[in-house]
């Protein structure tokens, strides 16, 4: 997968109808973490139903200098096809500059 076709699939995500609400109520301080997951799943449903990708969660980078253990959220593939991409979300907690999207 490349980036562009990545940052695509995370914007339908986002826009859709519905997911506005969603999104302001997990990036409360309240509920930490539950914004950053509800992506990751809707994510990987958006990836997954249109396009003949396979994603792992939570894998490690791969290791060669022994630093310490390391884990990206998305390991992203098309069976027979190269690059592999490897994927990291950060997200931003609180609801005070969530950005209204079109």
């Amino acid at each position: 997968m490349r980036l562009g076709e990545y940052s695509k699939a995370l914007h339908r995500v986002i826009c859709a109808e519905g997911n506005r609400e969603r999104m302001v109520r997990l990036a409360s301080d309240r509920f930490r973490g539950g914004w950053e997951v509800w992506l990751q799943c809707e994510a990987f449903f958006e990836i997954t139903d249109h396009q003949n990708y396979l994603i792992e969660r939570e894998i490690r980078y791969p290791n060669p200098f022994n630093q310490r253990d390391r884990k990206c959220d998305f390991r992203i593939e098309k069976p027979g096809s190269l690059p592999i991409m490897w994927a990291e979300l950060k997200v931003q907690l609180g609801t005070a500059n969530v950005p209204v999207l079109d």
